[in-house]
């Protein structure tokens, strides 16, 4: 019985986002800000984002200005870009259903108004290998671009499509709440 429950916890650890380091981030430095359009946003947090013994990416959030209230980031419309850095490769569907399943498991969306949305936004996605950069990237008046290791690949309107998106990783019902408080530098 001591042994299961050893391996329980060491298990449901290696789970739990991981504050980063350079040696973890072989893939790809975070780069302490980047520019997006014409506003220069800076790095607000970063975590590792793990599905059981497996480092999935690494995700960057970027603002105008250091934030630590998640609300208060989607509640403005203002600038924001969520950078992953792959860790492993994984198909374009598997990335873009994972995703949409967080989108639609939130009871805060209106996935009436947002499922054409979420549809065009995943068949977006491709393929990614090790190393590979996604940018997601919401501007005001314009929408979210995706765009993959320097390529866009398009953008979808709206600032509600694009705080449900933001919504997965900062938002009250997001994938996990320690990954949430890393991102909102916590």
């Amino acid at each position: 019985m001591k042994t299961l429950v050893l391996v329980l916890t060491a298990a449901l650890s290696l789970a739990l986002p991981a504050p980063a380091s350079a040696g973890d981030l072989a893939a790809g430095e975070f780069d302490a800000s980047l520019t997006s359009g014409s506003t220069t946003l800076s790095l607000n947090g970063k975590a590792l984002r793990k599905k059981w013994f497996v480092k999935v990416y690494w995700i960057g959030l970027y603002l105008p200005a250091a934030q630590s209230d998640a609300s208060a980031v989607l509640a403005k419309d203002g600038p924001r870009v969520a950078r992953m850095v792959m860790m492993m490769g994984l198909d374009g569907s598997k990335i873009a259903d994972t995703i949409g399943e967080a989108f639609e498991k939130n009871p805060a969306n209106d996935m009436g108004a947002l499922k054409a949305r979420l549809d065009r936004f995943k068949a977006l996605f491709r393929a990614s290998e090790k190393g590979d950069v996604i940018d997601l990237a919401y501007t005001p008046g314009e929408g979210t671009s995706i765009t993959h290791s320097g390529k866009a690949l398009g953008t979808v309107e709206g600032k509600d499509f694009a705080d449900a998106l933001f919504g997965v990783w900062i938002g009250a019902a997001s994938v996990d709440a320690d990954l949430s408080d890393a991102l909102m530098g916590k």
